[in-house]
């Protein structure tokens, strides 16, 4: 393959791009998506990391050092790709084959190294200024608050480059055993003194914890320096403390209650007057969430509808002595109030068939039949008493002879 200066020159770029899009199949070259450039700024103080974006990659830095706020200085360049990318695993393929291959610490790789080249841009175009290799593997990149996580390949920083102010590229070729991928990132260095803050470290963190649904959340309110050295807020971060068995409120779990929550605890009943309505309204209390037993709601029935009127929960009576009310008072009787004393006995009917009581043959004989004519026993007895008188007195006779 053609050295890197010629390979990556920004004229043949484009076309270069093409052909190894063409070729890919056949040389295993391709473009790097999944990657990316850091640099180490070394000061009075202590490094500064930055990272860059990735010539071929739609993301942003994740750090508030990026290529606006790069200020010259001495640098140090290094390249990284992250663990469980299509990049990285691509890379582990040949990694994996050195003898001295560690996903935790570094060594030299046997199979795989990386080429860079900076360029830098003048009225004539693209001028480079450095080229170097290395085969050194590392497993680090930038961290979200740019530290160093072991999670990724990364090729070792390069010698130390003064940069001065400009607009700079930095192009890269990674080989292992044939196979080759590639990028570039081009990003500006201001003159000037840099920032007496170190921009985009954590400033300030605002922590509390809030109910999100049936979770306790720690929510988490980053700032960080920009480029002012002014403490701004960046972001909000979510960490799941607990997740409640029965509910969460004011940040905390609440227990399940112990009672019967909705259940009928107590009723109490009100009887009252309502025009000339007499009403009842049930009460019903219930076991709130705090088992508490709390008022809920209310049926409110009709019972009737008071006659002569309704008062202090019950129906009155009707005024005393009226012709009607069930009692016959001293000035009614059955022919001024039948109502309250009952009606007259009626007498006997003639001819309706039944001999009523008055009703004789002589004076209602339709209804009443004759009687018998009666039987004189007056001489029977008399003559009784003569023939008892006469045997009586010769009886006395015999007993005197």
């Amino acid at each position: 393959m053609a050295n890197l200066e010629e390979l990556l020159s920004p004229k043949n770029l484009i076309i270069l791009a093409v052909i190894l899009a063409a070729l890919a199949g056949l040389f295993g070259v391709s473009v790097f998506k999944e990657a990316g450039t850091g640099i180490i700024v070394k000061s009075q103080e202590s490094p500064k990391v930055y990272e860059l974006i990735p010539g071929y990659s739609s993301h942003s830095p994740r750090c508030e050092y990026n290529p606006d706020r790069l200020y010259k200085g001495y640098f140090n360049f290094y390249w990284y790709t992250k663990k469980g990318t299509s990049t990285y695993n691509w890379l582990h393929n040949y990694l994996k084959k050195d003898k001295g291959y560690s996903t935790s610490s570094s060594w030299n790789s046997e199979h795989c190294k990386i080429e860079y080249v900076l360029d830098k841009k003048t009225d004539s175009g693209w001028k480079t200024i450095d080229r170097w290799d290395t085969n050194w593997v590392g497993p680090w990149r930038l961290t979200d608050d740019c530290g160093i996580a072991y999670d990724a390949y990364s090729f070792s920083s390069s010698p130390l480059v003064k940069v001065e102010e400009g607009i700079y590229q930095i192009r890269w070729l990674v080989k292992c055993d044939g196979s080759s991928r590639y990028g570039y990132h081009q990003f500006e260095v201001r003159s000037g003194d840099a920032p007496s803050c170190d921009v985009g470290a954590i400033c300030k963190k605002k922590e509390y914890i809030v109910c999100d649904g049936n979770k306790v959340v720690k929510k988490i309110k980053i700032y960080r320096y920009n480029s002012v050295c002014d403490c701004e807020y960046v972001e909000t971060k979510k960490e799941v403390l607990e997740v409640c068995d029965y509910k969460c409120e004011d940040g905390k779990c609440v227990p399940r209650p112990s009672c019967d929550v909705g259940s009928v605890c107590k009723t109490t009943e009100n009887i009252y007057c309502s025009g000339n309505d007499l009403m009842k309204d049930t009460i019903y209390y219930r076991y709130d969430e705090n088992c508490n037993c709390v008022k809920a709601e209310t049926q409110t029935v009709k019972l009737q509808t008071c006659e002569y009127g309704c008062q202090n929960g019950a129906c009155l009576s009707p005024p005393p002595g009226y012709c009607g009310d069930g009692i016959c008072q001293d000035d009614e009787n059955q022919i001024t109030c039948p109502q309250d004393c009952g009606g007259p006995t009626p007498g006997p009917v003639c001819g309706n068939g039944i001999c009523e009581p008055g009703e004789t043959w002589e004076n209602c004989p339709q209804d009443c039949a004759p009687s018998p004519t009666p039987i004189d026993y007056t001489p029977i007895i008399i003559a009784l008493v003569t023939v008892g008188a006469a045997a009586g007195i010769a009886f006395v006779l015999y007993k005197k002879l």
